[in-house]
């Protein structure tokens, strides 16, 4: 598959108060591994696009998620950017789920992944630093899903999407307010996905930057009764 494509379905998919930070998996990338035995350093619970176009052109070896000792807390962050290699121009991001299998079956439609979630959470937040070259964009992307016993499918409370197009040199926090679809259910399953997007569906330009920290869910948002 064309990297370009299997970028635009990706995107596709792509959204005083509490904070639960620990409901997302690894939330500070504190924590990080080497794929699978591979070269691939990757934040333990989270998927890489250079992981994912690895899947599709076996000798792309270039790196546009790496781990950033310029932390908002902590030890580390996480830093995405646009790299070209062996015939590729790949977008920095990352999904919130531990296999490439798992993403792939998201990407084809075929199942859901991501990660536990029981809450109906007001806001996804978390800090981030941007540069944008040529109208480049950050995308941070929400859904939380609930199955449904009934008619043995996957009910879809929240699809949330948030664009960036501003530069920030130092972090900044953003709140993405989660609308929820159906307000009667709580979701069992959240998938994150976040990442530098080109505009108007085209790969975005190397010298874009986008680093991130401290992601979480805050606030709750009362189950209406039927």
């Amino acid at each position: 598959m064309h990297t370009r494509k299997l970028l635009t379905l990706v995107t596709g998919l792509l959204a005083a108060i509490n904070l639960y930070a620990q409901d997302v998996p690894n939330h500070s990338f504190e924590k990080w591994v080497n794929y699978n035995g591979s070269e691939y350093l990757v934040p333990q619970h989270w998927i890489t696009n250079d992981i994912l176009t690895r899947r599709f052109n076996i000798n792309y070896k270039g790196v546009s998620v790496s781990r950033l000792e310029e932390p908002h807390t902590g030890d580390y962050a996480l830093k995405m950017e646009v790299v070209v290699d062996n015939g590729d121009t790949v977008n920095g991001g990352i999904y919130s789920t531990g296999s490439l299998d798992s993403l792939m079956h998201v990407i084809y439609r075929r199942k859901n992944a991501g990660f536990s979630c029981k809450q109906r959470a007001a806001t996804f937040t978390g800090y981030y630093i941007f540069t944008s070259n040529q109208n480049d964009s950050a995308v941070m992307g929400v859904t939380f899903t609930k199955w449904n016993s009934q008619n043995h499918k996957r009910d879809t409370l929240v699809n949330t999407t948030l664009h960036i197009g501003q530069n920030a040199s130092s972090y900044l926090q953003f709140v993405i307010p989660l609308k929820y679809h159906i307000d009667t259910e709580i979701p069992d399953s959240a998938f994150i996905a976040i990442g530098i997007q080109g505009p108007y569906g085209h790969p975005a330009h190397r010298g874009t930057m986008l680093i991130i920290d401290d992601l979480g869910f805050s606030g709750n948002i009362p189950m209406k009764k039927e």
